[in-house]
């Protein structure tokens, strides 16, 4: 269970949109924003990948976002973390619903550095 005030970061999720031509033969597609929400952002380590994904899921990540439980969300979806004045970009590598009560979802993210 969640302690008040641990969903603390401003999030955006995004879809990944539609592919279109890029004219160079290539396709191209513009995250479409699903929704403000508030969420939870922590560095990943061994022992938070493990307690709050499960050995079971293999995915690499950066960092793990907790959100309340939004349908969705996939391993396609992106989140811009929208962190002290500057946003921080993240491709989600992996998606759990830690008890299954559809409360909240755990993600396994990576941080897009540019």
């Amino acid at each position: 269970m969640r302690e008040i005030g641990q969903l603390r970061h401003a999030l955006t999720l995004q879809s990944p949109g539609v592919e279109v031509p890029d004219g160079r033969g290539g396709w191209t597609a513009t995250p479409v924003p699903i929704a403000d929400v508030p969420g939870e952002v922590v560095p990943a380590t061994a022992g938070r990948m493990e307690q709050a994904i499960g050995a079971a899921m293999q995915a690499s990540a950066s960092h793990i976002v907790t959100i309340r439980h939004l349908a969705g969300v996939t391993v396609k979806s992106t989140i811009v973390f929208h962190d002290s004045g500057r946003d921080r970009r993240f491709t989600v590598s992996g998606v759990s619903d830690p008890d299954e009560r559809h409360q909240y979802l755990v993600l396994a993210c990576e941080e897009v550095l540019a």
